[in-house]
């Protein structure tokens, strides 16, 4: 803008007006002190909105678009500071929304707003204990219209969209087991871009992504996700079962939630784990005792059994004969078979 004579045009601007300024630099932002004495400052407001108007992008060849903040009136030239964090603070919300003006009155009452009502908004977040699509849209609605309204201060914003957004990979990943980083990358980065969204359209254009992408995965995986992962953990442990598997780690292996691992499967095949993974242990516990001359110690060690008593004692509960008596009943068996 400096090297551009907009602020020139800007001062001439105002001073044709009959507002006369004190204009400084700070970074990327252009101060504007005006030393006047104003009956009313309504009139100072609509000045500079026209102004804001006039050397926007719609007018503007140079493609700026400007947005000014409106400090408090002070009677006190040391003063002049606290009136300028207020207006610094005020064109922040102008900026993030795209507005020409905004004063400070409208900030402050926009910041108190902004305390309460991300609060109710916390709460409302907290109440959702399982996924349903109709409530996060529902909740990203909200935020929509709060957030297009211009009636919360954007740190409430951004607050707000990473809470959602933290919900929204908690509730899928303990509901569906699906690690979210997948579709929407690196959760740390996602809450990162949040916080440096420049405006509230990046801000709204971010949540609605992750609404869209996420739904859009659940859409295409859930219904088969479910088959695939009984289908996988099932032939994990057809190969691993005389291992020690803990549930914590199968989950980790197959990158899903614990909790989940152990309910989809449990659904989908009317047993747990481990009653499967004692199935399969049974079952070749007999193929063993029938085929192979093997102690029955060294069987239970083989099926993963570090107890030769306990092996016995579940073996017994299933099968309704100890091992050696399975063993015995199935060699007079077989020996019958023979002479026939």
């Amino acid at each position: 803008m400096k090297n551009n004579n907009v602020t020139d045009a800007l001062l001439s601007f105002l001073a044709d007006r009959g507002i006369v300024v004190e204009l400084l630099y700070e970074q990327q932002k252009i101060i504007l002190l005006c030393m006047a004495s104003l009956e009313d400052c309504a009139v100072l407001t609509d000045i500079l909105v026209a102004a804001a108007g006039a050397f926007s992008s719609g007018s503007s060849p140079d493609g700026i678009s400007l947005s000014l903040g409106i400090g408090e009136v002070v009677t006190e030239i040391m003063q002049a500071h606290l009136s300028f964090l207020l207006a610094d603070q005020a064109c922040q919300i102008a900026v993030f929304f795209g507005m020409p003006v905004m004063e400070v009155n409208r900030w402050t009452k926009i910041c108190h707003v902004s305390g309460r009502w991300l609060s109710d908004w916390s709460e409302q977040v907290d109440s959702c204990v399982r996924y349903a699509h109709e409530d996060f849209e529902e909740l990203l609605g909200r935020l929509v219209e709060w957030g297009t309204g211009r009636l919360i201060a954007p740190a409430a914003l951004k607050k707000a969209g990473i809470q959602w957004a933290n919900w929204f990979h908690d509730l899928i990943e303990e509901d569906y087991g699906i690690k979210l980083e997948k579709v929407s990358g690196d959760r740390t980065r996602l809450t990162d871009r949040m916080l440096e969204a420049p405006d509230w359209m990046s801000l709204q254009k971010q949540c609605q992504d992750l609404a869209l992408s996420v739904q859009f995965y659940l859409n295409v995986t859930k219904t088969s996700l479910k088959e695939k992962v009984v289908d996988e953990i099932k032939a994990y442990l057809d190969s691993h079962y005389h291992e020690n598997i803990q549930l914590d780690q199968l989950a980790e292996r197959f990158d899903l939630n614990s909790s989940y691992v152990g309910s989809v499967y449990s659904k989908s095949t009317g047993q747990t784990i481990l009653e499967y993974i004692t199935w399969l242990r049974i079952r070749q516990a007999k193929k063993m005792l029938r085929e192979s001359s093997f102690k029955i110690s060294k069987i239970s060690s083989n099926l993963g059994y570090d107890n030769q008593r306990y092996f016995c004692q579940v073996f017994k509960k299933h099968v309704g004969v100890s091992p050696g008596q399975y063993r015995d009943e199935h060699m007079v068996k077989s020996e019958e078979n023979q002479l026939l």
